[in-house]
């Protein structure tokens, strides 16, 4: 059984990537994993502020007790799988989804510590597949920093209407990707 982190970065409740989320997560605990689902896009968290203070102060971020950042950077210590889902917004991550992962900076002076876990990619968009490209770059490039496995990446393209993914095979995709646990 892993332990799975799914950092949900839409501000909609019930959008595309909410309901992609929500497929994955029903299937990996129903394969026996245990998941939590973080509702990052509608959780306050800070940009990441550089000031190289990671761990210094005995937690993940000198500042992370100003906002969630701490708890949920302790929820990602103990993962041994993380997938993140971000609708795509204006060609990119949401800015709060993408705060999470520029938070992520902490976990670098980790090493080994904090390599070696799975992670998958799930996204939907209004357009088509072209709009994933820069999105999916900035995902495969963190990973691969960090040194973990990718075990898929899942995007609805022309999912512009609120549910319009469930018209789609994206959800049984992301459903599927609980078998690479």
């Amino acid at each position: 059984m892993s332990k799975v982190v799914v950092l949900e970065g839409s501000p909609k409740r019930g959008g595309n990537t909410d309901l992609m989320c929500e497929a994955f997560a029903q299937a990996a605990e129903a394969a026996g994993h245990q998941v939590k689902v973080l509702p990052v896009g509608r959780m306050r968290i800070d940009g990441c502020r550089g000031c190289r203070a990671c761990y210094k102060a005995g937690k993940p971020c000198v500042f992370g007790d100003k906002d969630e950042w701490n708890g949920i950077a302790s929820d990602l210590l103990s993962a041994d799988a993380i997938v993140f889902a971000t609708p795509v917004y204006w060609f990119g991550w949401t800015a709060q989804a993408k705060a999470v992962l520029d938070r992520m900076f902490c976990f670098l002076p980790k090493g080994e510590e904090f390599r070696g876990k799975k992670c998958a990619f799930l996204s939907a968009a209004a357009d088509g597949e072209d709009v994933f490209d820069a999105p999916k770059m900035v995902f495969e490039k963190s990973v691969a920093l960090l040194g973990w496995e990718v075990i898929g990446e899942v995007c609805a393209a022309n999912c512009g209407a609120h549910g319009a993914v469930r018209e789609t095979d994206c959800l049984a995709q992301a459903a599927a990707l609980a078998a690479f646990l």
